[in-house]
């Protein structure tokens, strides 16, 4: 697949649209999706939201739309250790490459690349306890990692409901308002 030309204007553009969303669905995260714990965990929708932008759209914009993630990871409450920014903007830069090497742009290629993408958190976040002296091994996937995991991958397709149709206007969008712009 070749890589599509944007400007920069268009990035910003859609950088914005998708932070709004992103602080909508933070939002969500840390109100009402706090109370719905699966096995004692609040599901991550941020990094679903993240993945679905990353499948969907171009790497520039999937990459400020990390940073802006990872700061809405810190400014919420969701975390409040600053390494959330870089592992969203790692996520960011890293998952469209992925996405576009060895998976589509439907919905059953974002489930098998969730279940990567949260695999990889869950990973990072076991670090991070480990850093931090927190809890032994078991008890750090039995009550922190494994519970974020299952309801993480359970509720990840609300990320997909809200924004895939959302990238895909975006897109359609766009590319109607450079065919005007070239006549």
């Amino acid at each position: 697949m070749a890589r599509v030309n944007v400007s920069a204007r268009t990035v910003a553009y859609k950088s914005a649209i998708y932070g709004a969303l992103l602080f909508l669905i933070g939002t969500a995260q840390v109100t009402f999706f706090s109370k719905i714990n699966i096995l004692g965990a609040t599901p991550d929708l941020l990094l679903g939201a993240l993945l679905v932008i990353a499948m969907l759209d171009d790497e520039r914009v999937s990459a400020v739309c990390g940073i802006i993630s990872g700061v809405i990871y810190v400014s919420l409450g969701t975390t409040t250790l600053p390494f959330y920014l870089i592992f969203s903007f790692l996520c960011a830069c890293v998952l469209p490459v992925v996405s576009r090497l060895l998976f589509g742009k439907n919905y059953p290629s974002f489930l098998a690349l969730s279940v990567i993408t949260f695999s990889f958190k869950a990973a990072y976040n076991l670090a991070l306890i480990f850093i931090g002296g927190g809890y032994g091994l078991f008890a750090s996937l039995g009550s922190a990692v494994i519970p974020e995991f299952i309801s993480s991958l359970v509720f990840t397709s609300v990320s997909y409901i809200i924004f895939a149709p959302t990238a895909r206007a975006i897109n359609k969008r766009s590319t109607s308002r450079k065919e005007n712009l070239s006549k």
